[in-house]
């Protein structure tokens, strides 16, 4: 990967008594992303082996600006809001890519496709914060309320030509278009409070999205893809609450955490029961840190969460070649994730240890497209794992001071036990 970004900025500062104002102004253009793939993809076809051999050259730019204003009032030591907007644009994106690709049917050269694909995307997205922290006695106060608001517009283009042994041409063509927005609202309140000479918190969390999504197309021949219209309610509600507590030179807090998701799903107005996803579940967390002689010990586990991104539950699709496809997957569940972590620190130097269990890992899939007719038409999605897996991470480090140098050295080292799916 290759590219540049260049970028300018403008900020204005202004404070009085308790009144602080800050704005400013982001403009850029992004040319970083470039890359290049190599994918070699074999399928049997009863006693036939089909063998396709890809590369495909990709370059990704855009152009945006993205003025913002902060506003912050301290009323005195213990009361202090303030509020956040931020407008992003971008006007102008493109993703291009230039798909090539060499077919084989028994180790004899069958057909040779090019495909020009380009992808434009412009945005315009809106968000807000609000907060307000405070105490009122012992009892400490943190509230916050989040918006953000955003309109993406991203119609697509694939050129294929093919030409087969006999040197026989064709070309083929789509046009696409995905319009999203989401609606977005979340707060989250936290109240802390001394209790047995320690600290105990307790909280609340609210979201709610309101997404739309809606995929049409055009093509020059039959395509195995239909036009989608979807909208998606989503809420969530969590509670929380954690205790850290001081023994000597012991360290110990634990926690734990419910959550709350209601997801329906629908496709031009009808829902859809089989998308749709109403679950609630429990993480818990504990850390305990102490010294030993002059090394510094901590030890922690979690449970964690990480959703899928609506770019992955998308319904669009990307024609690549009439021999693959490339879309999201709305079946998506969430990933969850058991981490236990051991850090020790000695002076300018460390070492981080992470072991987990990963369960419903997003992975990329390439499979026969569902209802095609041509066992050799595939799709490539991302998909859930089967089963799950360990990972193992290692991660020395030091940092001296040298004279006037402050370097840093680290190695990373990752292991995991993954079986693809089958």
């Amino acid at each position: 990967r290759y590219g540049h970004t260049i970028t300018n900025n403008l900020d204005v500062n202004y404070r009085t008594g308790g009144l602080y104002l800050t704005a400013s102004l982001w403009a850029g253009r992004n040319g970083h992303n470039k890359s290049f793939q190599e994918n070699d993809m074999r399928y049997l076809v009863e006693s036939d082996r089909i063998d396709g051999y890809t590369k495909q050259d990709t370059k990704q730019t855009w152009k945006g600006l993205s003025p913002q204003l902060q506003v912050n009032y301290m009323v005195d030591e213990n009361h202090s809001f303030g509020a956040f907007y931020k407008y992003d644009y971008h006007p102008d994106g493109a993703l291009t890519s230039q798909f090539d690709t060499d077919e084989y049917e028994n180790g004899l050269f069958t057909e040779r496709s090019e495909s020009k694909i380009r992808q434009d995307e412009k945005f315009k997205k809106h968000i807000f914060n609000a907060y307000y922290n405070g105490k009122l006695g012992q009892l400490g106060i943190d509230f916050n309320l989040d918006g953000l608001f955003d309109r993406t517009e991203a119609p697509g283009q694939t050129i294929e030509q093919s030409k087969n042994v006999n040197g026989a041409a064709m070309t083929r063509s789509i046009d696409s278009n995905t319009k999203s927005g989401n609606n977005f609202w979340a707060s989250k309140l936290v109240l802390s409070y001394p209790l047995w000479k320690g600290n105990l918190s307790v909280g609340g969390e609210y979201s709610y999205n309101h997404r739309t999504d809606a995929y049409t197309y055009n093509a020059s021949e039959a395509v195995p893809v239909t036009a989608t219209d979807t909208e998606i309610n989503e809420k969530s509600e969590a509670l929380f609450m954690d205790y850290g507590h001081q023994f000597g030179k012991v360290f110990v807090q634990a926690g734990i955490r419910y959550e709350h998701l209601v997801n329906d799903y629908y496709n031009f107005g009808v829902r859809e029961d089989e998308v749709c996803r109403d679950y609630g579940d429990w993480f818990p967390t504990a850390v305990i840190s102490a010294p030993i002689g002059k090394v510094q010990l901590s030890l922690s586990y979690r449970r964690d969460i990480k959703r899928p991104a609506y770019s992955s539950l998308t319904s669009s699709t990307i024609y690549l070649n009439r021999y693959a496809y490339q879309s999201g997957n709305p079946y998506l569940k969430p990933t969850y994730t058991h981490s236990l972590v051991l850090n020790a620190g000695y002076k300018w130097m460390g070492v981080n240890i992470n072991l987990s269990r990963v369960k419903n890992s997003e992975t990329m899939s390439t499979e026969p497209f569902p209802g095609a007719d041509n066992p050799l038409i595939s799709l490539v999605r991302p998909i859930n794992t089967k089963e799950d897996y360990n990972q193992l991470s290692f991660n020395p480090y030091a940092s001296p001071v040298i004279g006037c140098w402050h370097p840093t050295w680290f190695v990373y080292a990752f292991f995991q036990y993954y079986k693809s799916p089958s």
